[in-house]
């Protein structure tokens, strides 16, 4: 059998060469979509928060698509006390007692986007965040795109930036990998689609379709340890500091520009090429945190999984 699979996906060799020859290739070659790890996404929304909003844990935040990753989302903010505003519109009010309507999420000082895409049916995504939807926005907002590139026109959020106080952090972007340099230029986070790039978000990702895989073929996972556990420590005196110090976005964001706006660069290449090489990152429970955190720090550090 001939296992055909994306050569960003960890493990992949070990995991499936028991079943047959393994072929990688670039990811935008293949058509299956790649499934990443929730927390590894709340890990990076929350990193863009702390790096361009200090106080916004004091600040409505809303989340536009509270599935998988916006549902973790939300789950993790309740914890720390934060006011949420949810919509989707195929969720039960009974299920999210914070669901309320369009008009009020927008209207919310941080906006998160994790809506999957789509054209058709009665809640069309594409394009969502129009010139028309953007300029509803509140005065101040910090806008977070961590989904589908394609739920914001990128071309009228361009259009907007230079006239309007708003704060952006784009993770996905319409067109990729031929992303448009002039909206780098202007969001203040840019980075290259790896929100959920961590290292057990990836190795999970992996774990999920070889268990899919198994299941197929009608036989049980083999048992083969699947990365080393770490734990290291950290001495922080915030939640801050202890979130930026397991991944700091901001050098993301350098990493990015100083590729993508080189002279020369071939912006197809070099977007995919920053996915394959993005630093390795661990998430939240391979870290101790010691030091003297008062009891709202640590139950903070707690809900986050710290460990």
């Amino acid at each position: 059998m001939k296992i055909v699979a994306d050569e960003n996906m960890p493990l992949v060799r070990e995991m499936f060469s028991p079943y047959g020859e393994v072929v990688t290739y670039p990811g935008r070659e293949l058509t299956a979509e790649h499934v990443w790890d929730a927390d590894a996404v709340v890990q990076y929304v929350l990193s863009v928060l702390f790096t361009l909003r200090p106080g916004w844990i004091e600040q409505t935040v809303g989340i536009v698509g509270c599935g998988n990753v916006g549902g973790r989302l939300y789950r993790t903010l309740k914890k720390l006390g934060v006011d949420c505003r949810c919509y989707d519109p195929f969720l039960a009010q009974k299920n999210s007692p914070d669901l309320t309507s369009f008009e009020q999420v927008i209207k919310s000082d941080v906006l998160c986007l994790h809506t999957p895409i789509s054209t058709e049916g009665s809640y069309p995504t594409y394009h969502l965040f129009s010139e028309t939807v953007l300029s509803r926005l509140s005065d101040y907002p910090l806008l977070i795109n961590a989904g589908r590139g394609a739920v914001v026109d990128n071309a009228a959020l361009l259009r907007l930036l230079p006239e309007k106080s708003w704060q952006v952090a784009l993770d996905v972007w319409e067109q990729e990998p031929n992303i448009a340099l002039p909206l780098l230029e202007q969001v203040d986070i840019g980075t290259p689609h790896i929100a959920g790039y961590s290292e057990d978000g990836k190795i999970n990702g992996t774990r999920m379709i070889r268990d899919a895989f198994c299941t197929w073929q009608g036989i049980a996972p083999p048992d083969i340890q699947l990365g080393q556990e770490q734990t290291m420590e950290l001495v922080v005196s915030t939640l801050a500091q202890a979130v930026l110090a397991t991944y700091d976005v901001a050098e993301e964001d350098r990493r990015m520009r100083a590729v993508l706006q080189s002279k020369n660069v071939e912006v197809p290449s070099a977007f995919d090429q920053l996915r394959k090489t993005c630093p390795r990152r661990l998430e939240f429970d391979h870290y101790r945190v010691s030091g003297n955190a008062d009891e709202q720090l640590i139950q903070q550090l707690s809900a986050l999984g710290f460990g």
